[in-house]
């Protein structure tokens, strides 16, 4: 038997063993993943905001528009100054602003203090103050208040005489209404109507002015003070008494700016309605021109209310030049676009859209080509398509005949680009009236917009089709 050699392990070991360490498990904080996930967004955000448009929306409302102005007008009236031919103590048997016929009993003038007072004392009653005078004394006092302006000083003197006028009015002419028991009395130096008229006891100092001899001094140096003669007591020979004013048409004049002149010539001989001012009365007036030097005078013609302005020589006056009411947006949405015009037989519609059939070659060669289109106005005869859908030259096919139309002519519409759809949308519109910021446009207009419709407030800041959110 052989020897067998056995071989022993060596204790060290031939192989090499590497231990490594046991990896833990990552530790994901869930606060920084949704931080981290909110700057994102906010980052991406800002940066679309950066760069995107700063586009204001306007909402459409109901609105109106006055173009009105005020003047300051003279009073023109047919009026004749009554003088006295004695001296005396006079009294009145009118109240101021009524009508007197022919051959009445206006006034008469005693001799002394003591006639004088027999006459005033003649039906032995007193006058008290009654509701209707309470509230006459409210208007004047009303009308002043609402017409008052710190600059016409002098307006308070005529307040004052106002007031005094018709306190004596109340006080020393309720009694007297029967002219015929006044004549048998002996009332000394009696005064008769020659004309029938309107008394008025104001003087004005304006009495002979007319139309034909007005200047436009009387507006720039005019008279301050009136004066109210029936709380004078005597009357000498020449002192004015009374006015008679015989007819019952008046007139207002006044210097028109040149600012106004093409207004007021558009109002020229028609009939306007005006505004007084101190009692917020609207009249009728029919409109003349008159001319002084090289100024331009309005004429307002009145057939009433003269008694309500007997004693006024200046009116403070509202003419309404026009007026609109419609839909209000600001003048800076408004944008003018031009349209190709085509006529209607080249447009059909099909599955609810409007369409037309352009010519189009490629390589030399035609082919009809379907295209839709978006209406922006139309008439019976013709439409307006926006220029981006054809080119100047297309050739379209008519729906009516084998011949084709060429486009060519173009038309401008004003209009409006609407929002309602989260992109631009040109909307055409009708103007009424503008002023400087704001336009009244017409309701109801064809391819318009509508009440509460939403609009882009600077157009030129946009185009169409534009997404704007």
């Amino acid at each position: 038997m052989g020897n067998v050699q056995k071989k022993t392990p060596n204790k060290q070991g031939n192989s090499k063993v590497t231990k490594y360490k046991k990896s833990k498990p990552v530790d994901i904080n869930i606060t920084i993943l949704i931080f981290a996930f909110v700057f994102v967004y906010i980052l991406i955000n800002s940066l679309n905001a950066f760069g995107k448009k700063n586009v204001s929306i306007y909402e459409v409302t109901n609105s109106s528009i006055i173009e009105a102005n005020t003047y300051t007008a003279f009073a023109l009236r047919e009026q004749e100054p009554v003088v006295s031919t004695a001296a005396g103590y006079i009294t009145y048997y009118y109240k101021d602003g009524t009508k007197a016929s022919v051959n009445d009993i206006v006034c008469s003038i005693g001799p002394t203090k003591q006639t004088y007072n027999s006459i005033q004392g003649m039906n032995g009653e007193t006058s008290v103050l009654t509701s209707e005078n309470i509230n006459t004394l409210k208007t004047l006092v009303n009308n002043y208040t609402f017409s008052y302006n710190s600059n016409e000083y002098g307006e308070i003197y005529n307040f004052k005489y106002q007031i005094e006028n018709k306190l004596f009015e109340i006080y020393n002419l309720s009694n007297y209404y029967d002219t015929n028991q006044l004549s048998s009395q002996n009332l000394g130096t009696i005064n008769r109507t020659s004309k029938s008229g309107l008394i008025s006891y104001t003087i004005t100092g304006y009495e002979d002015v007319t139309s034909d001899n007005l200047t436009e001094k009387i507006f720039t140096d005019p008279l301050r003070e009136s004066k109210y003669v029936l709380s004078e007591p005597t009357v000498a020979p020449g002192d004015i008494m009374y006015k008679i004013v015989s007819n019952k048409n008046w007139s207002l004049v006044f210097p028109v700016p040149k600012s106004d002149l093409d207004n007021f010539n558009e109002i020229v001989d028609s009939t306007i309605d005006v505004k007084f001012l101190s009692n917020n009365i609207t009249a009728s007036a029919n409109v003349t021109k008159i001319m002084i030097g090289d100024t331009t005078f309005a004429k307002l013609n009145f057939t009433t209310l003269l008694p309500t302005f007997i004693n006024n020589v200046f009116l403070d006056i509202e003419i309404t030049y026009d007026s609109a009411k419609g839909l209000k947006i600001p003048n800076t949405a408004i944008v003018e676009k031009e349209f190709y015009k085509i006529p209607l037989d080249c447009i059909f519609n099909s599955k609810g859209t409007d369409n037309i059939t352009v010519d189009v070659t490629e390589n030399g060669l035609t082919t009809p080509v379907l295209k839709q289109v978006e209406i922006y106005f139309s008439t019976d005869e013709y439409a307006l398509i926006a220029s981006t859908v054809v080119e100047g030259g297309t050739s379209i096919a008519r729906n009516s005949s084998t011949d084709k139309f060429i486009v060519g002519e173009k038309i401008s519409l004003e209009g409006v680009y609407s929002v309602n759809k989260g992109y631009t949308v040109f909307r055409r519109i009708e103007k009424q009236l503008a002023t400087d910021n704001f336009t009244i446009i017409n309701k109801g207009t064809p391819y318009g917009i509508s009440l509460f419709d939403h609009i882009v407030i600077n157009a030129k800041n946009v185009t169409e089709t534009e997404i704007i959110y």
